[in-house]
């Protein structure tokens, strides 16, 4: 699988897990709470899980990797690319802060190529019919 593939699998699927699982089950459960490794992990964890079955083990491992090194430092992070999001300097959990974290997330793995994630990229498409 070449960074390109993988760029592709990690994108589509973050769209369907932002506007499937993260805003249905795990955003209500988490909104208003601080934002620390912990949630980090209560976010990302489900969307990795969603994306391992379509990648190769080697890959997996590299997700996984960079997951355990992205996680406690995941706010940083999102401070650092604050142009590629709408995220706050509250630090609680709201829906544009984890759309922030998730598209961190998926920006960094699949360095070094610039994909260019922006977490409005996420949003569910519109129709103006």
């Amino acid at each position: 699988m070449n960074l390109g593939q993988l760029a592709n699998i990690l994108t589509d699927n973050a769209k369907l897990f932002r506007n499937g699982k993260l805003v249905t089950e795990i955003l209500p459960q988490l909104v208003g709470h601080q934002i620390d490794e912990q949630v980090v992990r209560q976010v990302v964890e489900p969307y990795i899980a969603q994306v391992n079955p379509l990648l190769p083990t080697d890959i997996q491992q590299k997700v996984r990797s960079h997951f355990e090194k992205y996680a406690p430092n995941a706010m940083e992070r999102v401070r650092v690319n604050s142009h590629m999001h709408r995220a706050d300097e509250s630090g609680l959990v709201s829906q544009d802060n984890v759309d922030a974290i998730l598209t961190i997330f998926v920006n960094e793995v699949c360095a070094p190529l610039d994909l260019a994630l922006y977490a409005s990229d996420l949003l569910p498409e519109t129709s103006l019919a």
